[in-house]
């Protein structure tokens, strides 16, 4: 790691970047529960139905139930992977689990990235596809700096020591 700044410098760079990843990240679980919830309020159940390609017999109320218990569990990774990395950026030293999880994430959000931009014909408009994308682009920029800061920082930790 090539910087122009002092030893202690970079580290608290990297803490408080670490930190302020961390709240992005869970800033955007909310993300999820907000676009569940406008999913649910904005459309009536024929238009859910078309939006999602569903047969007018299959039953809904399951799926629903499933759409927010998904919604949740995200909701809760998210939480728990910014909580970690805010306290592995206070000082507090943190397991890789986190980190793991981070990855994994990440590797969704990639994904989501690429089914939104390959099946444009799913989505109700493209103002949706939009800001789906960009939403989903910036999480998974978040991620990433998350992940190269705590990796940074450990190095950096284990070269003072």
């Amino acid at each position: 790691m090539k910087s122009n700044r002092t030893q202690p410098a970079q580290i608290r760079y990297l803490q408080s970047t670490l930190s302020i990843a961390g709240l992005g990240t869970i800033a955007f679980s909310a993300w999820s529960l907000v676009k569940t919830a406008m999913f649910f309020l904005l459309h009536n159940e024929e238009t859910q139905r078309a939006l999602l390609q569903l047969e007018a017999d299959f039953p809904m109320p399951p799926f629903f139930a499933t759409l927010i218990a998904i919604t949740l569990i995200d909701l809760g990774i998210r939480t728990y992977v910014g909580l970690s990395a805010r306290s592995e950026g206070n000082g507090k030293r943190r397991g890789s689990f986190y980190l793991v999880v981070a990855g994994f994430v990440a590797a969704t959000n990639a994904l989501s990235i690429f089914l939104v931009v390959s099946n444009n014909a799913v989505t109700a408009s493209v103002i949706d596809s939009i800001v789906t994308v960009a939403i989903e682009a910036t999480s998974l920029g978040t991620l990433i700096l998350m992940i190269r800061s705590a990796i940074q920082l450990r190095r950096l930790n284990e070269a003072t020591e």
